[in-house]
């Protein structure tokens, strides 16, 4: 019985091996992770859309008008948002704590939009810039309300027993 199980597992070493082999060297490496944003529309339809490599993510014309909120995965790289015209986008999730590629702030651009909710990290909050970074202030920014993202709070309990 014994026998049995050692050739068995040796054939399943052997094939593993083999599977390993046959492998192509740019399949068998770590791929990085896709660069993208969750879009919900109007009518509660999700789907992903790309944020280009530079970190820059915009709409084309015909996509603005459904786009009702986005939500930016905590894995994402982005530091230009371009949502202007969406009209009827609320809510904006930014999950990353920093800006990328270089770290620059965040630059939102939504005017024409609804957008009356922004969510980030207060790392991400404190480098985003809305609209052009000068002294004015564009008059939608002064309706957004901001919150803070609160990440799940994780317990641990530990037991001891008597037998430790």
């Amino acid at each position: 019985m014994q026998n049995c199980k050692r050739k068995i597992n040796l054939a399943l070493l052997a094939l593993i091996a083999a599977g390993l082999l046959a492998v192509p060297p740019e399949k068998s490496q770590a791929q990085e992770p896709e660069n993208f944003a969750w879009i919900t529309d109007t009518n509660g339809l999700t789907w992903k859309e790309r944020i280009h490599d530079n970190g820059e993510f915009y709409f084309h014309k015909s996509d603005k008008q459904k786009v009702a909120s986005i939500f930016v995965p905590e894995h994402a790289i982005i530091s230009y948002i371009d949502v202007r015209g969406c009209v009827n986008l609320t809510n904006l999730v930014i999950q990353p704590a920093r800006s990328g590629p270089q770290n620059r702030p965040l630059q939102i651009w939504a005017e024409n939009t609804a957008l009356r909710k922004i969510t980030a990290q207060r790392t991400m909050m404190n480098s985003i810039v809305l609209g052009i970074p000068t002294s004015l202030i564009p008059a939608w920014v002064l309706t957004i309300q901001w919150t803070e993202l609160e990440l799940p709070k994780i317990e641990m309990r530990m037991r001891t027993t008597a037998n430790g």
